[in-house]
């Protein structure tokens, strides 16, 4: 039985609603950090800029996959983010939290039928090597690297320092064709 197609009225009405979630996410992220916001904003843009150079079908999905990617940080103490931010000491365990965020992001944003697009590029963020994730999330993790690395960390490498990095690690941590 095939679904029945929506009305004008109906798709219009699902848009508001999708966009009213993306604008409570948008209020979560900025009530992590200012910077987070900033960040993701930027990532979504860049990545969604470069997408549509290797795969132009996704640009609008692989936005929200950016600009959505880090609301796992909802789940950790804001001291915790102000302290990794800035460049503090964090122990161990401190540490071991942060290499969950994109699962958090993904339990977060899975109920929201829209966003699963975005959500199956957001769960390969943590793999250590680009053969293991699709086009897409290769295209949104050299992103979202090459940002924290040149402007939005307390590493604050610049440009051509972070581009050095990136092309150094092509072939095994990014693809090639995205650098």
């Amino acid at each position: 039985r095939s679904a029945t197609p929506l009305s004008k009225e109906e798709t219009t009405r699902l848009a508001q609603r999708q966009m009213k979630f993306i604008q409570s996410l948008q209020a979560a992220l900025v009530r992590i950090e200012n910077k987070t916001y900033g960040i993701c904003r930027e990532t979504g843009k860049l990545a969604k800029e470069v997408s549509k150079m290797l795969c132009p079908m996704v640009s609008e999905e692989i936005f929200f996959a950016g600009f959505l990617h880090e609301i796992g940080k909802v789940s950790l103490p804001r001291e915790l983010l102000v302290r990794e931010r800035t460049g503090g000491e964090l122990s161990d365990s401190e540490r071991e939290k942060f290499t969950h965020i994109f699962k958090y992001a993904v339990e977060i944003l899975q109920p929201n039928p829209s966003l699963c697009e975005a959500v199956s590029f957001i769960q390969y963020l943590d793999r250590t090597s680009y053969a293991e994730m699709p086009l897409e999330a290769q295209i949104l993790k050299a992103v979202d690297d090459f940002l924290m690395l040149s402007s939005h960390s307390y590493l604050n490498l610049g440009i051509e320092a972070a581009l050095e990095i990136i092309h150094e690690k092509s072939g095994t941590l990014y693809n090639p064709r995205v650098v």
